[in-house]
């Protein structure tokens, strides 16, 4: 399992290592005082904005499946194949 990191004020969602930041993570419904999300593989945690203690969690929240979605978007939009220029008919010379 993945190692990910989710830092909802930045809009940042880490996954192995590779990061993609000011992802719009509005529609994910993150609890508004979650600071971040940590997970190594089996287990992680939440952290909390307050003084609340640190959350142990041993299954990622729905939540964060939705901040998965939103980086397999942004890899996805990285890593797509450049489309081919659109090459302009030439016009048909009129016969003299």
């Amino acid at each position: 399992m993945p190692k990910i990191t989710v830092l909802p004020v930045d809009g940042a969602v880490y996954n192995d290592g590779k990061s993609y930041l000011e992802l719009d993570l509005s529609s994910c419904n993150i609890p508004e005082d979650v600071h971040a999300l940590q997970w190594f593989g089996e287990s992680g945690w939440i952290e909390f904005n307050d003084t609340s203690p640190n959350e142990d969690i041993t299954a990622l929240p729905s939540w964060c499946d939705c901040c998965l979605v939103k980086w397999q978007e942004a890899w996805d939009e990285e890593h797509k194949e450049p489309e081919e220029p659109e090459v302009p008919e030439e016009p048909e010379t009129p016969e003299v």
